[in-house]
């Protein structure tokens, strides 16, 4: 691993917010919150929503990670429902849904 991708690492690890996040065999640690964006629902309108938003060390998931991938959050189950490069590319923002069962 490079330096920056070991730091990218750290800072998931170190945040204050950290959970564990499993993804398929992966688990790391990482920073889980919610905030408000604005989004496009069905209809096509645009409207603030709460949404949850993890972020994970890119690095660690070699093979990369795709919408509607399945994502565990300290025991409750998510759904991908959005993944987004974040900055230099070292770490990657997911939004995540609750799975519905």
């Amino acid at each position: 691993m490079s330096r920056f991708t070991d730091h990218a690492a750290a800072l998931c690890r170190r945040a204050p917010n950290a959970k564990s996040i499993r993804i398929g065999a992966v688990t790391v640690l990482g920073p889980v919150g919610e905030e408000d964006r604005v989004i496009t629902d069905a209809t096509g309108a645009e409207r603030l929503a709460r949404v949850t938003v993890a972020v994970v060390p890119t690095a660690s998931f070699p093979s990369g990670i795709t919408r509607h991938s399945s994502a565990r959050v300290d025991g409750t189950t998510y759904t991908v429902r959005d993944v987004r490069r974040m900055e230099d590319g070292e770490l990657l923002e997911l939004v995540i849904a609750e799975a519905v069962s």
